[in-house]
Order: C-alpha cells, then structure tokens, then sequence
C-alpha cells in the first residue's frame, strides 16, 4: 500500500467537508483546536490530505515551528490521522506512518511529538516503532465512545443499570437542562470550574485555555454548554465542543446541592440526545484514569460506550 502526504492551504469548508466524512474524528484534529491553541503557543498549522495508492483516503493536521531558517524545528501531530473509510486500519495507519516519518525525519534539532489516533495493540506499537518513532512510557490514553446512530431507546437500555436507576430518579425531581451554543454563559461556568478545582485539587484543563476554545468553537456553531437547573439555581454544568459529527465531553461541573439530584445524570443524558438531534454520531466522553479519578472513570464506563486504549505519545 503506497501512501503520501499531500500538504495543502485548505479553507475552512474544504476542511470540513472533508471532516464530515470522518466517523470518530477527534478534537485535536479540528479547525478550532488549531485555530485557538496555535496563536498563543506560537505554532502554524498545517493540513493534509492522505492518499493512498492515488485515492485521497484521508486527512492530517499538524503544528509547526521553527527558528534559526528552520534549523530548529517541532513538528506535532496529535490524534491524527484521520480516516474516510474505517476498515484495513492496520495497514492504512503502518503506511501512513512511514510516510509521515519520511516527511519529517529524525535529526539533530528536530523535536517531534506523535500521538497517533491508533488503537493500542502489540502490533501497531511494533509497526510504529519499526517506522521511526520511540515510545514514551506511561502515557497511554484511554477514553469511551458513544455510538449516538442508535436509537434512544438502545441508548437507554445500554446504560448500566445503577446509571439508568439514577438517571430515572434525577427525572423525578424538578430539573431543566439550557444549552447554551453562543457562549454567553462562559464566564460563570468558568468561575465555578476554578473554584471547583482548587476545592477539589485535581489537575484538569487550565481555566485560561477555555479563553481561547469557547470564543472559536462558539463562532464556528460548535460549543454547547450544557447546564442542570434546578429551582433557578446551576447544579451541574458541562462544555461540549464538537467537530465534524462527532463531539467531545471537555469538562463538567457537579454543585453539592446538585450531587443527591443525580442531575450530572440528567444534565449528560439530555445533551447526548440533543447531539443525537442536531447530527452527532459520535460522542466522546474524554479521557478516564482510574488511579485518581475513579469515580468519573466509573460514571462514563457505565454509559455503555466502547472503551478504546490510545497507543500514546512517540517522538
């Protein structure tokens, strides 16, 4: 199977037509992310179309930079590539891989991250390394998918029973959900996500880079920030960023007061539906990691996705 990287000055709706026809595309591939994270970390982004043997099969989005003429040089590639058509990934992901190694050879002043959007196996991290790229240890990544083509009454019955008994009880009380598409309640959802992390001192994403997402996604009509109501007052809250048709759990909120409503329950199954509604195949409940955080490890878990173990970070 011979594969190149065309890299090309693909407008935002080349990309997203493109995007569209990915099941599972991830968030670090999209228009937005770059858009929001390059400018502030210095990086130029960089966009490819994947052929192989001459038929466009794919897309790649990569940062770069670069001093000193180019003596000095980072490449990242993170959660790509991505493919149309998700079958032989085994031997699409070795190709491009080689490819990609080929454009980007290790040598002295060159720093390049690859995490790949690859399943762990034996055999993809054999075929990775064989390529050129070492394994960086511990840094695997685990996260669960929701498949939201099925319908809802299969979206209920998959759910674990503890989570669906929850769930019925959160809807015995008096719970409304807003979502919020333009953004206009970043700023409170914010302030109770700082406090909520130094009360809790867990390590998640930093404030000031919600800055720089909910503006962009929020532009592009792909930010929902989803809030649990009860009595006038936010219980749960949760910031969902989509990309193509498929969409990304961030980060979320539970108030005590909103912890014995269950309305994390509540807030999370009417979003998904709402995604479900407006074109969303395909949900990602973000990342789990059960040695601190095994509470939400076993929230998602028991949602009834697909759990997928990422082959982690190369360089």
């Amino acid at each position: 199977m011979n594969c190149r990287i065309e890299w090309k000055d693909f407008t935002l709706p080349e990309w997203q037509e493109r995007f569209e026809k990915v099941r599972r595309s991830t968030l670090l591939q999209s228009y937005a992310h770059a858009r929001a994270t390059c400018p502030r970390l210095g990086q130029k982004p960089r966009w490819g179309a994947i052929y192989l043997d001459d038929q466009e099969a794919g897309i790649v989005q990569i940062a770069e930079a670069s001093t000193l003429h180019g003596l000095l040089h980072a490449v990242i590639l993170d959660m790509g590539p991505l493919w149309y058509d998700p079958t032989d990934l085994d031997r699409k992901n070795d190709a491009f891989t080689k490819a990609f190694n080929l454009c980007f050879p290790k040598r002295i002043g060159r720093k390049r991250r690859f995490i790949p959007n690859i399943a762990f196996t034996q055999k993809s991290s054999d075929f990775i390394e064989q390529n050129g790229f070492i394994w960086q240890k511990e840094s695997r990544y685990t996260t669960i998918w929701l498949d939201l083509t099925k319908d809802a009454e299969d979206l209920r019955k998959s759910l674990h029973p503890k989570w669906r008994n929850q769930l019925s009880k959160s809807e015995r009380y008096d719970l409304t959900v807003i979502h919020d598409t333009a953004g206009d309640t970043a700023a409170d959802f914010i302030k109770l996500y700082q406090q909520d992390i130094k009360e809790k001192a867990y390590k998640n994403i930093p404030p000031a880079r919600l800055y720089d997402y909910i503006p962009i996604f929020a532009e592009q009509q792909s930010l929902l920030l989803a809030h649990a109501v009860h009595h006038g007052n936010v219980v749960a809250s949760a910031l969902v960023l989509r990309h193509g048709t498929s969409a990304t759990y961030q980060i979320g909120y539970l108030s005590p007061e909103g912890r014995p409503l269950c309305a994390n329950h509540f807030l999370l199954w009417r979003t998904l539906l709402t995604l479900k509604e407006t074109g969303i195949k395909d949900f990602d409940l973000g990342g789990v990691n059960a040695y601190d955080a095994r509470d939400i490890q076993h929230f998602k878990e028991r949602m009834g996705g697909e759990t997928v173990i990422y082959s982690g970070l190369y360089s």
